[in-house]
This record gives C-alpha cells, sequence and structure tokens, in this order.
C-alpha cells in the first residue's frame, strides 16, 4: 500500500537533513566558529567593502572576475 513508502522517505529525509545539523559542529571544529562566512572583525568588513566598491553591487549578490575592471582607474 502506499504506507510502504514511508520509512524509505524518512531514510532519505534523514540523510539529506544530516549536512544541515552537523555543519556547524564541524566548523567550529575546522574554523573555530558556528559559521564560516562571518564579519566581525574589522578586516573582513574593510575587505566587504572593498569588494563592493569595486564591484559596484552590494556584497550579496555573487559575481565572477568578468565583472572587475581589467585595470585600475587613472584619477
Amino acid at each position: 500500500m502506499w504506507y510502504e513508502i514511508l520509512p524509505s522517505a524518512a531514510v532519505i529525509a534523514v540523510c539529506m537533513s544530516i549536512p544541515n545539523f552537523i555543519s556547524p559542529y564541524i566548523n567550529r571544529l575546522w574554523e573555530g566558529k558556528p559559521y564560516r562566512r562571518c564579519i566581525v572583525d574589522d578586516w573582513h568588513i574593510d575587505m566587504l567593502k572593498r569588494d563592493e566598491r569595486i564591484s559596484g553591487i552590494d556584497g550579496y549578490q555573487t559575481v565572477g572576475l568578468d565583472n572587475l575592471p581589467d585595470e585600475p582607474p587613472k584619477n
């Protein structure tokens, strides 16, 4: 019947949710903080502002190297 799929679906759901629950612990072990992206210190904030200034877009959009200028602007 239809309920025979429930154990298989539960196993798949558990296996797919394991990385979400285990990644903070692995990042804490590897990086020392629960999440990889963290802008709590001045250096990371300065680098984010630099990237926003150079690329011309906010820091939440992913762009490649094609968006960066080839040469620095001349004053």
